[in-house]
């Protein structure tokens, strides 16, 4: 489990990667059983969080709220609150939440409470870096040569640039 504002606590595996789940899954309740409508090109963007034995609840992580589905392929799928979950390809290190709130063509995509609840509605402003390396630009503009100085250029990722557009 992690914790960040402005989500408050949320699923991560034991390398510290946010999890999330995909709103158009079904989540198994009662007699009903988990679905994933995840897969092909949706699985390249959201790769599953897969197991070959019983899953392991970390610190903060109800136990008895862990599951797995069995896909069309034999993978085992881990599950939590019934939920199918997934990580999102942009999410490279520890602490990444580019996938939360992200609405695609599967639906909409959001980090889990240890509750079990999705985590909707919460998402950050906009990741940046930022560098305070100067960048120059030179170009040509009819007979005179323009030359352009920032002293400070901020980079942003495409993923939370997606996710604000949405």
């Amino acid at each position: 489990m992690s914790e960040k504002e402005p989500f408050g606590q949320y699923l991560v595996d034991d390398e510290g990667k946010s999890l999330y789940m995909l709103e158009t899954d079904t989540q198994a309740t009662g007699s009903t059983e988990a679905v994933s409508v995840c897969s092909g090109e949706c699985v390249e963007e959201w790769p599953l969080l897969t197991t070959t034995g019983e899953p392991e609840a970390g610190d903060g992580v109800d136990a008895s709220m862990l599951g797995t589905i069995a896909r069309d392929d034999g993978t085992m799928q881990v599950t939590y609150s019934g939920w199918p979950l997934y990580y999102y390809h942009d999410d490279q290190t520890s602490g990444g939440t580019g996938g939360q709130d992200v609405h695609d063509d599967w639906g909409g995509w959001y980090l889990l409470a240890p509750s079990g609840e999705p985590i909707e509605g919460a998402r950050l402003s906009v990741d940046r870096q930022s560098t305070s390396t100067p960048v120059c630009f030179a170009f040509i503009s009819g007979s005179t040569w323009m030359v352009i100085v920032l002293s400070s250029i901020s980079f942003f990722s495409a993923s939370s640039i997606r996710s604000q557009m949405s």
